[in-house]
């Protein structure tokens, strides 16, 4: 069931492919020349200063949480340590890459670039909270905001406490001893990164992942996620 959602996001990478996050609805602001729109929530599900391509928080958050939960499924079905080292690079600098392996052949473009944004996952949660937080605290909030936006929250955060849990996993993997250590921190690390989109299983907000707070921003700003 962890698996379940991934189609809901597409991403074609060289090792292979990762559905985009806004694709089912073909959401991909700032990438052409728009007139921006203003209201609430505009960094969040539009476009945000220092973004890659000026691309919203959500777009960049789902982006790279997918780049995360695909190269933890690759970490642990490669064929070699090498393999399970790069793959779980890819895993941390898509989390955070100040944290990540300092790989200077990646800098350099010798090998394959990261293929994470460069932004962060963590990063952008953190941006995303405090916009929606702002928006909340502005005493111009819309009622869907009132009502949706403390649930938006609710479900970054829950992926931020995920990405810090992958991100500590990853790291343990790069220095795991023996096979029969790294065996187990590679499956955990699979399950905890693919939940970053999809979420878990829960009957309430505790197990969602960026796949329900896109929904929830959805519904307070429709015509931001329809550009």
């Amino acid at each position: 069931m962890i698996r379940q959602g991934m189609s809901a996001i597409c991403l074609l990478l060289l090792a292979g492919c990762v559905n985009d996050p806004l694709a089912e609805a073909d959401v991909y602001n700032g990438l052409v020349k728009v007139e921006a729109p203003t209201g609430e929530l505009t960094p969040v599900m539009f476009s945000a200063d220092g973004t890659p391509a000026h691309q919203g928080l959500l777009y960049t958050a789902m982006y790279d949480a997918a780049v995360a939960g695909q190269n933890a499924g690759l970490a642990r079905a490669a064929a070699s340590r090498e393999e399970v080292r790069t793959r779980v690079g890819e895993v941390l600098y898509a989390i955070d890459p100040e944290g990540a392996p300092n790989w200077p052949a990646k800098a350099a473009g010798i090998v394959q670039v990261w293929a994470g944004t460069g932004y962060g996952l963590r990063r952008a949660l953190r941006g995303m909270t405090e916009e929606i937080n702002g928006a909340l605290e502005a005493g111009t909030a819309s009622a869907a905001l009132r009502s949706d936006g403390p649930r938006a929250i609710r479900c970054a955060e829950n992926t931020l406490a995920r990405a810090d849990r992958a991100f500590a996993l990853g790291q343990r993997a790069l220095v795991a001893g023996s096979d029969t250590e790294l065996d187990p921190i590679l499956r955990e690390l699979e399950e905890v990164a693919t939940a970053l989109n999809n979420g878990v299983p829960s009957p309430d907000d505790e197990g969602c992942g960026l796949q329900q707070t896109h929904a929830y921003l959805n519904r307070i700003a429709p015509e931001l996620a329809e550009g």
